[in-house]
């Protein structure tokens, strides 16, 4: 049987002796006790879980952390100490470390040992900015016992379930509630903040965004600095502290919490927040200026509420909206990426089949441009099949916030909410205002995270850092298109362009597109018909490129003699004279320029 019925207020270790193996475990409400079950239960577990914060929560006793800073010798100490059943809460990236200790002293992991992913929708969510959280999984599948859970899983397309031989168990609260929420669609986030501060008065407030910028800028436009505690990486903290906000730590304290308590993603999922009072919780989304500011409401809204576990006074998700969002539907997305998937393996198979260095080389290249890329593990080039299950996901979630009926939509298909909503338009709007008060202004936020990349990525070896791969992966996530800029065009090109947006996203536009699988199409159709005929008339020119730039969607370019040029050898001839003795002239297009 795949199903408990779970009464009114019981934990799970009332009626299970241990979580069930083999299966994608729904557990529907969040503090039902299934990490206590295990970590309790009679046999040795090790838990995988996406954050720090929730692994320090749970670590004590018997139970080891393990996670940036903790080696395998010190997993070995563990290993060797006299305990009954091993329990250990690591993260993804952690479990090669724990592989590693276990091999030196001869312990057997995947026979003798139970593996629970926990929160395992952030193996899809988080994949793309932190690729090795996936790695994990060639483990995975190789324990005897392992299962994945979540209060709200996102069921994963990797065929390996299917060939082990998962199936679902679900965990149905015998009386199910929904949760009240207002949820407040603006044009206008700070009026319609200011607002809720005025109407919706509290002693505490904890406030999640995803985005230490607008953070900075909530707190510097209302003006409560000294009122304000902010909970996130110490990278972050670093940086908030530059920008003159005094409050900000890495652990959460009850003790150091203030009127305004500030949380970003690292505290979604997994922690528990037991409080003596009951604070108003609000969810800010500002997807105009930071698109991973949008939560989705069948997973993070869900997992964010269920942080308070004593309950909270009041529930609030405040956000704009933007029509602009790039989104596709699941079947655009997978048919897609089908098609460039069929590109990737042609071309991969030429290559490796060509006995020449320049062809190699050549067809290496054309491998990277083509997006597929992006898509295949870079250890055993296979395909990854979360990244394929977060892209379907993150258009999926972008689609929610384009219209307001979309996002009030998604929430009445989740059958968890009772909403009370609303849409604010204000004469004064968000493109209106440039900043939420008087925060960092994005040309210095550019500056300081491509920067901040610089050193990260030109750093001498011996060089001490704390944490760099937890830094790179919070600025990658916080800041994925500063990353963008950076990855794509450089330090030397951002600074030439004096960290101004406008300028770096116009560059950022050129490249992409020069380097993108429609620029690749459109050269590959261009040198196609150029080897066949290689005489033509300007007219024909333009027709030619005005048919391929629709083709293959370049926009921006001109259809002219002068813009062929630049990819082609093209010299003008005289080829007769009209009946009126003027020239016909005529272009003679040679070789392509790279």
């Amino acid at each position: 049987m795949n199903q408990l019925i779970l009464p009114d207020g019981g934990y799970l270790n009332q009626y299970l002796d241990f979580l069930p193996e083999n299966k994608i475990i729904y557990k529907t409400l969040t503090g039902c006790g299934a990490t206590t079950l295990e970590l309790e239960c009679q046999r040795n577990s090790i838990l995988i879980e996406p954050y720090i914060p929730v692994i320090k929560g749970k670590a004590g006793g018997d139970v080891f952390a393990v996670h940036s800073g903790v080696k395998p010798h010190h997993i070995i100490e563990y290993f060797q100490r006299d305990i009954k059943h091993f329990k250990l809460v690591s993260t993804p990236e952690g479990h090669k470390n724990i592989k590693t200790a276990a091999d030196a002293i001869g312990l057997d992991l995947y026979n003798n040992f139970f593996l629970l992913v926990d929160e395992c929708e952030k193996l899809i969510q988080d994949v793309n900015f932190r690729p090795k959280i996936v790695e994990v999984m060639d483990d995975f599948f190789n324990y005897k016992s392992r299962s994945f859970i979540s209060a709200t899983p996102i069921p994963p397309t990797d065929p390996r379930f299917k060939s082990k031989g998962f199936d679902n168990f679900h965990i149905v609260p015998q009386v199910t509630r929904n949760i009240n929420l207002n949820l407040r669609v603006t044009n206008s986030l700070a009026t319609t903040l200011k607002d809720y501060f005025i109407k919706q008065r509290n002693s505490h407030y904890i406030i999640f965004v995803n985005s230490t910028e607008r953070i900075a800028s909530l707190i510097k436009h209302f003006k409560i600095e000294t009122e304000s505690q902010v909970f996130c990486s110490i990278e972050s903290a670093e940086k908030l502290h530059i920008s003159k906000i005094p409050y900000a730590q890495e652990d959460f304290e009850v003790k150091k919490m203030k009127k305004y308590n500030f949380f970003t993603s690292r505290f979604f999922t997994a922690f528990d927040m037991l409080l003596e009072f009951e604070p108003n919780l609000l969810i800010v989304s500002d997807v105009k200026k930071v698109q991973h500011s949008a939560v989705d409401p069948f997973t993070d809204v869900i997992q964010i509420i269920g942080r308070a576990r004593n309950g909270v006074a009041n529930i609030t998700h405040i956000s704009n909206i933007y029509e602009k969002l790039p989104s596709s539907t699941e079947a655009e997305v997978r048919e897609y990426l089908k098609g460039s998937q069929e590109a990737y393996i042609a071309i991969r198979n030429l290559r490796d089949t060509t006995n020449k260095v320049g062809a190699f080389d050549v067809l290496n290249n054309a491998l990277r441009v083509i997006s597929f890329s992006s898509f295949v593990n870079e250890h055993d080039d296979n395909v990854n099949h979360f990244m394929i299950d977060q892209e379907v996901h993150i258009n999926r979630v972008r689609g929610y916030y384009k219209t307001p009926d979309n996002i009030l939509n998604a929430y009445i298909a989740s059958e968890r909410f009772m909403v009370c909503n609303s849409f604010e338009n204000y004469n004064l709007d968000d493109d209106t205002i440039d900043k939420l008060g008087q925060g960092i202004s994005q040309t210095e936020v550019i500056r300081i995270i491509s920067e901040a990349f610089e050193s990260h990525f030109t750093a001498a070896k011996n060089v001490y850092s704390l944490s760099p791969n937890h830094t790179l992966y919070h600025l990658m996530q916080t800041h994925s298109l500063i990353y963008q800029y950076y990855k794509k065009l450089g330090i030397d090109k951002i600074r030439e362009l004096e960290y101004r947006q406008n300028a770096i996203q116009m560059a950022y536009e050129r490249h992409e597109q020069e380097h993108g699988d429609q620029y690749f199409q459109l050269m590959t159709a261009l040198k196609a018909i150029f080897k066949r005929v290689n005489k033509t008339s300007a007219a024909q020119v333009k027709r030619i490129l005005k048919y391929y730039y629709f083709k293959c969607n370049i926009k921006g370019l001109k259809a002219t003699v002068t813009q062929l040029a630049k990819w082609f050898d093209v010299h003008r001839t005289t080829d007769g004279y009209a009946a009126n003795n003027s020239e016909i002239k005529i272009y003679i297009i040679g070789k392509p320029k790279h």
